[in-house]
């Protein structure tokens, strides 16, 4: 046991035991109580961090592009950020891509997520997405899209040059809508 850990020990066994209230004693009791709070703020914190990190570590999210044509991005949290659009791991092959799917539990499209993926016409968009990045859809070939209640942000230029979209349906739950988000759509 450490020094502190036993003073702590003497000092709190002697006070309850003995019920000694000497000016000394009363100090000491004070420095103990300030340890003791101190040292519970630490673990408190600790186990705070230790939730926060488990969270982080476990929001992932994982994608395939199925024969068809389908991209599936799933998982949990934040999209994995690939960087600039042509370092998604499906960006070479965009011109396969038909229709998109975000399924239930991802929270937020990376910047440039899906842009250049002209052939896909249609995208499935999950109510637990919160943010929709930057130039997200840009270039797509999406003919209507409809974000779900719980979006509350749309990028800058995310659906920008989407030539074929006739249709958008957009929640009051958005509450930005950033600079060029639809331009040069139908």
């Amino acid at each position: 046991m450490s020094c502190i850990g036993r003073g702590l020990c003497r000092i709190l066994s002697t006070w309850m035991v003995f019920g000694d209230t000497s000016e000394e004693d009363e100090t000491n009791r004070k420095v103990c109580a300030l340890l003791f709070f101190t040292t519970m703020k630490k673990i408190l914190t600790l186990i705070f961090l230790s939730v926060f990190c488990l969270n982080a570590i476990n929001a992932e999210t994982t994608w395939n592009l199925s024969d068809d044509g389908t991209l599936t991005i799933s998982g949990t949290g934040d999209m994995t950020d690939y960087g600039y659009g042509d370092h998604t791991p499906w960006y070479s092959q965009r011109n396969k891509i038909k229709k998109i799917i975000i399924e239930e539990g991802v929270t937020s499209l990376i910047n440039w997520a899906f842009c250049n993926c002209t052939e896909a016409t249609s995208v499935s968009i999950p109510n637990s997405l919160i943010t929709i990045g930057t130039c997200s859809f840009l270039n797509c070939g999406l003919i209507s899209v409809t974000i779900p209640y719980g979006v509350t942000t749309i990028g800058r230029g995310a659906f920008a040059e989407c030539r074929n979209l006739k249709s958008v349906t957009i929640p009051n739950s958005v509450t930005t809508i950033g600079d060029d988000a639809f331009n040069e759509c139908m």
